[in-house]
């Protein structure tokens, strides 16, 4: 434990385990007592993951050759930030300790880096990028903006880390989304117009990625742009690790609550993992401020609790239903599939874990799936969000939960996926001029073939039924003298003009009437 962070500091982590192994002993008398605990502590003004990250650099000699000189079996836990999480991973591996974890992030996927690492983090990125792609796919939204608040001086690694894994999953569906993606920094508000404008002409479903202080002036920003009538809609992925991080609208700081500001975020939906049961949670967490203030001497808040403490809590108790179901293991030198740690690790496979929390699942590679919450501003007076959909983990679904998820600005639903006529407006025609004639001609073109088909069919008709035989001689005899006086006509011309040719080849006198009789 590493610093001071305001999420996983020693204030807190430290009564958390001890909670944690209290309770343990409680439910499993006897398990942990041939067990020694040691923790690993160094103090610094970190504040950031990338502090600690420093700190861990400074520590790491301290914490291998701790680890090298401990006899027997050697479980690690670690309540730090994704980066220090990686490089205690990697060590686990070297040193093939089971290493238990708080922290979340794509890097876990890597299974042979990783094969001895178990993960118990509320924030789970997994889940947010599959939800996510699941209702883009529920309601055929293919096209798709992701604005990401990564330029940010401080930015959460929580936005980083879900901006990475939702671009990476739909750069795997290529095939199925088009994806525009930037990056940006949220405190610039100046660059907000163009930034959407640029925005507006690609795509109509936009995924900001920051905090949530930034999303009421984006909001706001793409108000005056008009693109909170109903014709778009906007996602924000948000942490849910502190009690009530998600109770207003934007940051608590903001005080604009009018109206019209309201209505703005009727086109915004924020999603979140399932945030811990804190009513369920109320004794636990009581226990742990109290146990702080006697034995650490410090003076935490009810509040300062929040839900990595919850699932450090709830990893060690995981792990006592292991080792209780499997204690026997532990007095064997063989166990069955390689090393004890190879062999612990996959105890928790494809695993849920009942505790007095809820339920825990973890997937096949050891790692914590966390259902996920579409929330809308809801229509009570608290002007919290509220779940409209959620998206269940186990079971691969996303299902209405509330008439919140009908709730569109616009009364013909949700947004469609693009313009009629597309963002290019290159999907219907061109009223030139040009264009029409070319359409009058198409048409009196068809005409024209449509009514020679026609006289065609009805002389092959009449043919059939014998009715040019019944044809009006006085026609066919206008037709012969009509040709006959065209010839003699023809005939007269040349003797005139060729006087040479006025005799037959009998030498007779050529006279058109013995043409026509």
């Amino acid at each position: 434990m590493l610093g001071g962070n305001p999420a996983y500091e020693f204030a807190v982590a430290a009564p958390t385990y001890d909670v944690a192994f209290e309770d343990a002993e409680v439910t499993f008398p006897g398990l942990f007592r041939n067990v020694t605990r040691r923790s690993i502590f160094r103090l610094g003004r970190s504040k950031t993951c990338d502090d600690e990250m420093q700190l861990l650099y400074d520590a790491l000699g301290e914490i291998v050759q701790t680890l090298d000189r401990l006899d027997g079996e050697t479980i690690v836990q670690t309540p730090g930030c994704t980066g220090m999480a990686t490089v205690l991973g990697d060590v686990a591996r070297e040193m093939n300790f089971p290493l238990l974890l708080v922290a979340g992030g794509d890097v876990f996927r890597d299974e042979v880096r990783f094969r001895t690492v178990l993960g118990f983090g509320p924030a789970d990125h997994s889940s947010l990028r599959d939800g996510a792609i699941l209702m883009l796919r529920t309601y055929n939204w293919t096209t798709v903006s992701l604005l990401c608040g990564n330029l940010y001086q401080f930015a959460a690694p929580f936005d980083v880390t879900a901006c990475s894994a939702l671009r990476g999953g739909l750069r795997q569906l290529s095939h199925q989304f088009t994806v525009h993606s930037a990056d940006f920094d949220p405190a610039r508000t100046d660059t907000y117009e163009a930034m959407l404008r640029n925005v507006r002409s690609k795509s109509r479903v936009v995924i900001l990625f920051c905090l949530l202080q930034f999303v009421s002036p984006l909001m706001k920003a793409a108000s005056a742009l008009n693109m909170t009538n109903g014709d778009y809609v906007f996602l924000s992925p948000q942490s849910s690790i502190f009690p009530g991080q998600l109770k207003r609208p934007w940051s608590k700081n903001d005080s604009s609550d009018d109206p019209a500001s309201l209505n703005v975020l009727q086109s915004l939906i924020i999603y979140a993992n399932e945030a811990p049961d804190w009513n369920r949670q109320a004794a636990t967490v009581g226990r742990i401020v109290g146990l702080g203030a006697s034995r650490y001497s410090t003076n935490i808040s009810l509040t300062s609790v929040n839900a990595l403490n919850i699932a450090a809590y709830d990893g060690f108790t995981s792990l006592a239903h292991v080792l209780n179901a499997s204690a026997h293991h532990f007095t064997s030198d063989q166990v069955p599939g390689g090393t004890l740690t190879d062999w612990l690790v996959r105890q928790f496979y494809n695993r849920t874990f009942f505790l007095n929390s809820g339920e825990l699942f973890l997937n096949s590679v050891g790692f914590r799936r966390v259902n996920v919450r579409f929330m809308r501003l809801g229509n009570s007076s608290r002007r919290d969000y509220e779940t409209a959909w959620k998206y269940d983990v186990t079971i691969d679904n996303i299902a209405r939960q509330s008439k919140l998820a009908d709730a569109w600005p616009s009364r013909l639903g949700p947004p469609k996926n693009e313009p009629k006529c597309g963002f290019n407006n290159d999907k219907c025609y061109q009223s030139s001029g040009f264009e029409v004639l070319r359409i009058a001609i198409g048409g009196v073109a068809a005409v024209l073939l449509l009514g020679m088909a026609a006289c065609l069919l009805w002389f092959r008709q009449l043919s059939h039924q014998g009715a040019f035989e019944q044809l009006d001689t006085s026609l066919l005899l206008f037709s012969t003298r009509w040709s006959c006086t065209m010839s003699s006509a023809r005939i007269t011309a040349q003797l005139q003009t060729n006087p040479l040719k006025r005799l037959n080849d009998d030498g007779t006198t050529l006279h058109p009437r013995t043409i026509c009789g």
